[in-house]
């Protein structure tokens, strides 16, 4: 804690060296117990782009709408090395220190923080972005994705609606998470589904597509799940792969899927959460990689 002895009177503690330490870190400020500006630096006032004159005096919500000062003027328990972000998005590492008087009594508090731990944080943002770009290189030449925009741009339709819708699907087609397209018969969900699998890693793989609409709902299971020798009558011999099965390793298109039977839609929701699939008459799970649209 910060102890100005026999005296509640901030304005007249800040001494000329006190000045000096102020104006020689990067964004301070002073306020007293009711959040009143004392005192900010020539850097911090620059940063609000006004000059230190009008500031001083102000409520300091007026100057910083977001503060987060009064918390500790009200716990009284300093704070160290926090990170703040101001409305316009620009971040600061900063510490806040309550000021008493030799009662013990809050008077104020100060802010301290460093040009060089502001900086450090640039520069770390900057390496991130540089990696993760990085990162996204090596993985389209591993992938061969350099390819993908032009498999999207092969799409007939260039208003800003499908452009937008090409861009974002070009960078979602590699995720392993489900993609769900929606839209009016006729739109092209399945044009934009198969430029999804070719301009993914797994092209070369099985792209399974599966009118849901199109299944009797007494074969449903069957045709998404497989089954087993002997299941029921008429069952091929050796048992079937069901549509899941067929497509691992690439994708599978579920298309009218709210067409399912209810009884399906369970079984498909364990599919989604387990990647795993059962035959009918089976209890040894499949694992699946797969990519469900």
């Amino acid at each position: 804690m910060i102890n100005y002895l026999e005296t509640d009177d901030l304005n007249n503690s800040i001494h000329e060296v006190t000045r000096e330490a102020f104006d020689a870190l990067y964004f301070q400020i002073l306020i007293d117990k009711n959040g009143k500006v004392l005192y900010i630096n020539e850097k911090y006032a620059e940063f609000f782009g006004l000059p230190k004159q009008e500031i001083i005096g102000k409520q300091v919500e007026e100057i910083i709408p977001n503060t987060r000062l009064y918390e500790t003027l009200e716990s009284g328990i300093p704070a160290f090395d926090e990170v703040f972000q101001y409305e316009n998005g620009q971040q600061v590492v900063y510490s806040k220190v309550p000021i008493k008087n030799s009662y013990g009594e809050i008077q104020g508090l100060v802010t301290a923080s460093s040009f060089n731990a502001l900086r450090q944080i640039d520069e770390l943002h900057n390496k991130i972005d540089e990696l993760e770009e990085s990162n996204m290189l090596l993985t389209k030449k591993l992938y061969g994705l350099d390819s993908a925009p032009a498999v999207f741009d092969a799409i007939v339709g260039h208003s800003p609606v499908i452009n937008n819708l090409k861009k974002t699907l070009s960078k979602v087609c590699n995720s392993t998470m489900p993609i769900l397209l929606t839209g009016e018969s006729g739109t092209g969900k399945e044009v934009f589904a198969t430029a999804i699998h070719n301009a993914s890693y797994r092209k070369d793989k099985p792209f399974v597509k599966v009118n849901c609409a199109a299944i009797p709902k007494d074969l449903v299971e069957s045709e998404l799940f497989g089954y087993e020798t002997g299941t029921f009558s008429g069952a091929i011999k050796g048992g079937k792969a069901g549509k899941f099965e067929l497509a691992n390793h690439g994708t599978i298109l579920l298309d009218e899927v709210e067409e399912l039977p209810l009884e399906a839609q369970s079984k498909l929701l364990r599919v989604l959460q387990e990647y795993e699939v059962e035959r009918i008459g089976s209890v040894t799970p499949i694992p699946l990689d797969i990519h469900l649209i």
